[in-house]
């Protein structure tokens, strides 16, 4: 009996048992007719739920427009409106690709078109046209988005699948020739550069090779100098919500009075009533025009200046047909026009003695600016001012050049230039370091600037917190130990290999432009004792209202729950400063302390009088008294200001020390990764809200795991049209990149006498420690090397993705194979046939030059 239950497949035993084996193809063709009958009832109910359903939704289209507005509306923190227009952009190389597109598919409810932005941006109703008019690129782009064309609608529903196929049939339309120039072979030309070697650029590095001779004579090492380059690729910001524009005109003829409102998702306001009335030539003034931020979906620099570009069609749509219009790109048109953060490429010389001091560097930085200038001169700037990072180096001079391309214009992204400089010192210590043949982590810590030290920009250093930073941080991760625990690591597997990074940083905070250091608020109190609290910053995500609630809270001594901020407005707080640099809280926080401050002055005689009152006891009294209750404040930032002619000033109020140490482990066949550990120390002085700042620290962190590691905009070679444009092909860091051990840890004690209640900013400063990975897998990969008999320096570009991993973990089988990031041929970006040169003689003279 028990034989018979036993079914094995084993013939023998069936033989052996005398028991009859079942009939396997049988019971396969039973179980095939079930699943194919399973299958088919299935398709049928499916299909039947869909029609069902599609027929549900059209009726309740047709017979209740509220119904289909709810349906079909887009998810923002705008008020739903009645009649909104929906407008639709192609981007294409030449409007008259799209013509006979257009007549071919039928677009049942569209009430204009126009086409060029750049027309548009010139001003004038040229812009608006019923007819399409082709628009001459100023040179060949390389890829199709050259010029806008844009389509209103008003029924979302019956366009959009029409509106796709347009779109699919415009993107197959000739693409303009394109020219492909290897940038390394335009920075050798001599019409580029005046001086195409280092040498010819600093003279005093033959005298302090004359000086090392001499000292060595009398036992010193004669200075060392390496010429190294380092190229930094492109960085894609990816905001999980795209730019959305909405925008409202309402017209009162028998004032003559024209009110424009733009509920707009970008990080300066202001700057949106002096763009919609250019682009209409009409003489409105900005007070006619208001523009409203309740809240971002993520801004990260993105949303500075490139959201502008939208502002043009929708408010030029809005204004010829009088109908509010929205406008909303999709995810693979905002990675393909926006641009991404400036790749930059170095050239430095480095002289040190023996002993890891660095005595003397020189740094030619190139950024890839894209087809217009847009920040590329603010962003240049701040990677001159951080090439230093946290390191005291006596001689140094920094010369930056802006390279106009033909592909989409770069931008502003979280750390504004200064990771791509700081990223450049950090390489320098590596390559000093190997060549000396010691820790780098030693060589960093001979270097760090110590308080009272002077920068290359002539700016003393006040409450310098570095060290404390730098020595706590080796004291958290316990560096000595896990030093000892990855050599033995390293020593026991052949493929898989360990390093380790201590980074630090320093980040100055203020902006470079002198005139945005500045910001207003204002306060208004009720009858019944409630706040309402305005400020030129806006709200991203990253706690500025709740910071600015907590400040108003603690000058008028009352909870948060009675205050209250409905949004960023120009009709509340005009003239506002962009929310960046990380400056945020600083500025718009002294400017409601400011606001708060002169309440209460007003309040103390009636607090005087009666000191056991309450808030609202206090208000009502004032109100009969007849005191304003509604007041405004304003900050500048005292003491500050650069000139770049005179090499003298203060370019930033004070700065942000922190310093990072990770652990990561490499697989040297496959070339992924894995960050064991990291163990971050920040001086954020005397926090605001501890929980955020350390949010910031940890989020900020991650991103710059995507600057280092991951996240690779790629370019078609053949057409030149960017390949990554969704999360399905450009990676994003994810919950298996962080950290397995992620300690973050505040700096007690030092309060920052600059800033609102001692605070500091938090916001771009700990991006910058991720690269603590980056030179962690660095160091594991040199263990590779020098473990297969390779030694010296190598060169990683970042990110440090799998291939750049694999490939510079040198053997036999990787040498059959061509390193696309070898200098020589690496594209790092596609320049134009015609080259235009710019001097920017206060910046740099005869140095800076735009192509």
């Amino acid at each position: 009996m028990q034989a018979k239950m036993d079914y094995s497949y084993n013939c023998s035993y069936f033989q052996y048992n005398n028991v009859t084996p079942p009939n396997i193809g049988q019971q396969m063709k039973a179980l095939g007719k079930f699943a194919m009958g399973v299958g088919i009832a299935g398709g049928i109910s499916t299909a039947l739920l869909i029609v069902l359903f599609i027929i549900n939704v059209f009726t309740n289209i047709k017979k209740s427009p509220a119904r289909r507005r709810r349906l079909l509306c887009w998810i923002t923190s705008m008020p739903m409106v009645v009649s909104i227009l929906s407008l639709f952009i192609f981007l294409i190389p030449r409007a008259s690709d799209i013509c006979d597109t257009v007549k071919q598919v039928y677009l049942p409810f569209v009430l204009m078109h126009f086409v060029d932005l750049a027309l548009l941006i010139q001003g004038g109703e040229e812009g608006v046209l019923n007819e399409v008019v082709e628009v001459q690129a100023p040179f060949s782009l390389c890829q199709p988005p050259c010029c806008f064309f844009g389509i209103c609608v008003h029924d979302l529903t019956f366009t959009k699948i029409r509106l796709r196929i347009v779109k699919g049939l415009v993107y197959q339309a000739p693409v303009l020739q394109f020219v492909l120039i290897i940038i390394m072979n335009v920075l050798d030309h001599a019409d580029f550069l005046e001086q195409k070697t280092a040498d010819k650029l600093f003279q005093f590095f033959a005298v302090l090779n004359i000086l090392a001779f001499m000292f060595g004579i009398w036992g010193f090492n004669i200075l060392n100098a390496a010429l190294s380059p380092m190229l930094r690729t492109k960085w894609k910001r990816y905001i999980l919500r795209t730019k959305v524009l909405s925008a409202f005109v309402v017209i009162l003829k028998m004032q003559n009075f024209i009110l424009g409102i733009l509920y707009f998702a970008n990080v300066i306001p202001c700057i949106i009533p002096y763009i919609s009335p250019s682009i209409m030539r009409k003489s409105l003034p900005a007070n006619r025009v208001v523009c409203r931020v309740k809240r971002m979906g993520g801004g990260f620099g993105g949303k500075e200046t490139r959201s502008a570009m939208l502002a043009a069609p929708a408010a030029v749509a809005s204004f010829r047909l009088q109908r509010p219009v929205r406008c909303m790109l999709d995810r693979d048109e905002d990675m393909m026009i926006t641009g991404t953060r400036h790749p930059f490429m170095a050239r430095y010389k480095v002289g040190f003695d023996s002993t890891g001091k660095v005595i003397a560097l020189d740094v030619q930085l190139f950024s890839n600016g894209g087809n217009t200038m847009d920040l590329s001169r603010g962003i240049m700037e701040r990677a001159v001012f951080h090439i230093d990072n946290a390191y005291k180096i006596d001689h140094l001079r920094c010369h930056g050049i802006v390279c106009r391309t033909n592909l989409p214009s770069n931008t502003a992204f979280r750390g504004f230039g200064g990771p791509q400089g700081m990223a450049v010192i950090e390489n320098v210590m590596t390559d000093v370091a190997t060549y000396l043949n010691m820790d780098p982590s030693a060589v960093r810590s001979l270097n760090l600037y110590r308080e009272g030290d002077e920068t290359h920009y002539n700016q003393r250093l006040e409450y310098c917190t570095l060290d404390r930073c730098w020595s706590e941080c080796q004291a958290l991760a316990r560096m000595e130990e896990r030093r000892k625990e990855i050599d033995n690591f390293n020593r026991a597997h052949r493929f898989k290999k360990r390093g380790m990074a201590l980074i630090p940083t320093k980040f100055g905070i203020a902006f470079t432009a002198l005139f945005l250091n500045q910001a207003g608020a204002l306060v208004h109190v009720y009858k019944d004792g409630s706040v309402l609290l305005t400020h030129g910053g806006t709200e991203m995500g990253q706690g500025l209202h709740t910071k600015m609630l907590q400040v108003a809270s603690r000058v008028l001594n009352i909870p948060v729950e009675l205050i209250f901020i409905s949004e960023t407005s120009t009709d509340k707080v005009p003239n506002t400063s962009p929310t960046a640099a990380s400056a945020g809280s600083d500025l718009n926080g002294m400017a409601v302390l400011n606001a708060c401050q002169i309440l209460m002055d007003r309040l103390a005689p009636i607090r005087k009088a009666n000191p056991e009152g309450t808030w609202q006891q206090w208000i009502q009294d004032a109100y009969f008294q007849r005191i304003s209750l509604s007041t405004t404040g304003f900050y500048k930032t005292p003491d500050i200001g650069y000139d770049f002619v005179t090499n003298k000033g203060t370019p930033f109020r004070y700065f942000t020390f922190g310093a990072a140490c990770s652990v990561v482990e490499v697989d040297c066949l496959t070339g992924n990764h894995r960050v064991l550990r990291t163990d971050i120390v920040m001086d954020l002085g005397e926090s605001l809200n501890p929980a955020i700042d350390i949010g910031q620290v940890e989020g900020g962190f991650v991103q710059g795991l995507g600057l280092f590691t991951l996240e690779e905009p790629l370019f078609s070679p053949s057409n030149g049209q960017v390949i990554t444009r969704g999360p399905s092909n450009y990676k994003i860091p994810s919950a298996d990149d962080i950290p397995e051990e992620f300690n973050v840890s505040l700096l007690r004690g030092c309060p920052n006498p600059h800033a609102v209640y001692s605070s500091k900013a938090v916001g771009e400063p700990p991006l910058f420690l991720a690269s603590s990975v980056f030179f962690a897998i660095k160091d594991a990969i040199h263990s590779a090397r020098t473990e297969a008999g390779i030694t010296g320096n190598f060169t990683i570009n970042s990110p440090a993705t799998s291939e750049r991993i694999r490939m510079a973990c040198e053997d036999d089988l990787i040498r059959k194979f061509p390193d696309r990031d070898s200098i020589k041929s690496f594209p790092i970006g596609i320049l134009s046939k015609v080259r235009y040169r710019t001097h920017f003689s206060e910046i740099f003279p005869d140095r800076w030059c735009c192509f």
